[in-house]
């Protein structure tokens, strides 16, 4: 908890939360590399102890709320 707390006090992670089916988490980064994007993934404790995997997935946002 505190490395996703960390990520999104710098930055990194603009939304973090649990599916609704609890089968799992979504992370949404700012705007970045992809490369960047497995940096955020590859400091996650539980990825580093194989407790979790991930499927990056990429989008151009092509709308914006004001403010975000």
């Amino acid at each position: 908890m505190a490395w996703r707390k960390d990520e999104v006090e710098a930055g990194r992670i603009a939304l973090a939360g649990r599916q609704e089916s609890e089968r799992g988490g979504v992370l949404i980064t700012g705007d970045m590399s992809a490369e960047d994007a497995q940096r955020i993934i590859d400091r996650d404790p539980y990825q580093q102890a194989g407790l979790v995997a991930y499927e990056r997935v990429g989008f151009n946002a092509a709308f914006r709320a004001p403010g975000l």
